[in-house]
């Protein structure tokens, strides 16, 4: 039994200890998920109400210069002008079920156009001038005629009122309004499209039907717009106070500190992400009389039970540790070796074919170098055309040879670790004019004069092979993308002292 306890107990301890770290790893990793589920909803309610509001402001800026709303503003006092504007705005409502109503309200805050939508399938109507009302009173017709003309200006969701009091049933408005000024830069008053709230606060849940709590939408001063129950909604319209910024304190100074975040408070995690209507906007400025924060909350009894399986799982898998953990190892240690033993086999028979092809770079290079000189002395010599045309073609196709092979000898030496930078004297001019002269061919087909510009020192040190594949690539590069005139080699010193360069060969 000693013997027995001796080998189980550290056994046992070790496999409790992997089994704590699991749980405890598994329990953060739960948490992660739920924060990010939480923030993901954020984000797609945002990306919503952006989709949905997108199309509100490319109408308001669309109408502010149509010719029948600049043709009334001009002329506020012709009736026809005014019944072109009505006939805009009746075209508008018909297309966007959910604009609730379209109007010009003048600098002096009347409304001199008001087109109200039908609802239930009835075409839009053109409110009497009876019955037009003076709105200079309300906030955002204050708010917005300060501002410079195609300033759009988005108001705060809240309910609709009419002649001085709440509209009931409440009907939750968006009201967005773009500043217009006559032909004659004359302040014009503004252009106001008012948007059915319930289809913004619906686009909320939009893609997110799983979602297991309501999202909530608050303004800057923690009014609830779309509260956990229907009693919150716009209670601040009743005078009731019911805010979340009341509610949970904590949560909400971390709210006005962060755009976008997530936290515990009050038994619940939320995430929470600000939005402002009006986009940063290149062509026209734009002002929201409040941005909005999306908040997605799970309270605690939703996260428990999601707690207690992890725990249940882990404590299965704490009692199969022992056996799971020896069956385990012992095919690991298996496949391991069996995988070392192959990838130094695949290594071997690579490092084999590198150092080969490494080894033969030279017997290689020399019989094609041979036929590129040979190939350029017959074709400077020869008189016939069809031979030089020939030649011609030996001499391309075997500088592409050549080419191509120095990049996969190169590679394999890079590959077999024997690319060596040579540091040996040479003579300059034979570098530059052999250079010169693998492409003097190509460049007299071209009708290119080839300039070499240099007056360097002609003895120095260095690597001359790489040198002159260097320059070979440039110079072909250059007297293939060069369909007139010169190339000029112009080398200098490098990298503080240039030397003068006089005229030299050509």
């Amino acid at each position: 039994m000693s013997g027995f306890l001796r080998i189980f107990v550290p056994l046992a301890i070790l496999d409790v200890a992997v089994a704590g770290f699991i749980l405890a790893q598994s329990l953060r990793s739960q948490a992660e998920r739920e924060v990010q589920a939480l923030r993901h909803s954020t984000e797609v309610a945002v990306a919503s109400l952006s989709q949905s509001l997108a199309p509100l402001l490319r109408h308001l800026q669309s109408l502010s210069g149509e010719s029948a709303i600049v043709d009334a503003i001009d002329s506020p006092d012709d009736g026809a002008a005014l019944d072109q504007m009505s006939r805009a705005f009746n075209s508008l409502l018909s297309r966007n079920p959910s604009y609730a109503q379209a109007r010009w309200i003048d600098q002096e805050g009347r409304e001199r156009v008001r087109v109200d939508a039908g609802g239930a399938g009835r075409p839009p109507v053109r409110v009497r001038d009876p019955d037009l009302q003076a709105k200079s009173s309300r906030y955002y017709v204050r708010d917005a005629l300060p501002l410079s003309a195609g300033t759009i200006y988005i108001s705060e969701l809240d309910l609709n009122v009419e002649h001085g009091g709440v509209e009931l049933p409440p009907r939750p408005m968006l009201r967005a309004a773009i500043r217009v000024d006559a032909r004659d830069a004359r302040p014009a008053g503004l252009i106001v499209i008012n948007v059915e709230g319930r289809s913004l606060l619906e686009s909320l849940d939009q893609y997110q039907a799983d979602q297991p709590s309501r999202r909530l939408l608050v303004n800057r001063r923690g009014d609830f717009l779309r509260g956990a129950g229907e009693a919150d909604d716009f209670a601040f319209m009743f005078g009731r106070s019911a805010t979340l910024a009341a509610r949970e304190p904590e949560l909400w100074r971390q709210m006005l500190a962060a755009e976008a975040g997530s936290a515990h408070a009050g038994n619940a995690l939320w995430a929470w992400r600000m939005f402002s209507p009006v986009p940063n906007m290149s062509t026209n400025d734009g002002r929201n009389a409040t941005p909005w924060f999306v908040v997605a909350w799970l309270p605690a009894e939703m996260l428990q039970p999601e707690r207690w399986r992890a725990i249940g799982v882990t404590a299965g898998v704490g009692l199969l540790g022992l056996a799971v953990i020896g069956a385990l190892t012992l095919r690991v240690v298996r496949e391991k070796a069996l995988l070392e033993k192959e990838t130094e086999r695949a290594e071997r028979a690579a490092r084999a074919k590198a150092e080969f092809l490494a080894n033969m770079s030279h017997e290689i290079r020399t019989p094609i170098n041979a036929i590129v000189g040979l190939t350029y002395l017959m074709s400077r010599d020869a008189r016939d055309p069809d031979l030089r045309a020939r030649l011609g073609k030996v001499d391309a196709a075997a500088r592409h040879l050549l080419q191509v092979i120095n990049d996969i000898l190169d590679l394999s030496k890079i590959d077999a670790g024997k690319l060596v930078v040579e540091s040996v004297a040479f003579e300059l001019d034979q570098v530059l004019q052999g250079a010169m002269d693998m492409v003097r061919l190509p460049a007299q087909k071209k009708g290119l004069e080839l300039v070499l510009d240099c007056s360097l020192p002609g003895h120095l040190r260095g690597d001359p092979t790489r040198l002159s594949q260097a320059l070979i690539n440039l110079l072909g590069n250059a007297v293939k993308f060069t369909e007139r005139g010169w190339v000029r080699l112009r080398p200098s010193a490098w990298p503080k002292r240039t030397l003068a360069c006089a005229s030299g060969s050509r």
